[in-house]
């Protein structure tokens, strides 16, 4: 499942139907999912994938195109953005139950910044392969996701305008 090298060096932590009752219970402690019904969640849960990834692991890469949303279920992700002179800053540590990659999964441009574990981290992938598979069989629990996915950017854009605001001459 794993889409590029970025990923390699996860580890799997459960595949098939007896990991679904688990993925279910990850899915559902997430902003993205905790609104989902546990049917829905056991839907989705055969179209995408858990992982463990070691401390330091990126699993975005600024200016890198991916075609997957990462879910954090454990561990904190620390993100990164180079600046005019390519020293990387610090913009956030993103938590548990968080989101990352939303904008890239949507407009299908590269990574804005880089995302990389702050410790050993647990995380869901959703790749758009497997969200246009989950929209073939079940289209109204895929645009349930996507709605929220659309929240989330919304969310996020709020934040980052309140923060702007003050850095405003």
């Amino acid at each position: 499942m794993k889409s590029n090298n970025t990923l390699d060096n996860l580890e799997e932590l459960g595949i098939g139907s007896s990991f679904t009752n688990e993925l279910c219970d990850m899915l559902a402690t997430t902003t993205l999912f905790r609104e989902f019904s546990h049917e829905d969640l056991e839907k989705l849960s055969h179209y995408v994938h858990a992982y463990r990834a070691p401390k330091g692991t990126k699993i975005l890469v600024e200016g890198e195109q991916d075609d997957y949303l990462c879910i954090l279920i454990k561990g904190k992700v620390n993100v990164f953005k180079k600046d005019g002179k390519s020293r990387e800053k610090q913009l956030a540590t993103i938590l548990e139950g968080a989101t990352l990659g939303e904008i890239s999964f949507v407009d299908g441009f590269p990574h804005s910044a880089s995302a990389v574990t702050a410790g050993k981290a647990d995380i869901v992938i959703l790749t758009k392969h497997n969200l246009d598979k989950l929209s073939e069989k079940f289209p109204k629990l895929a645009t349930q996701i996507l709605w929220r996915i659309a929240w989330q950017l919304c969310v996020r854009v709020r934040q980052t305008t309140g923060i702007l605001v003050d850095h405003i001459n």
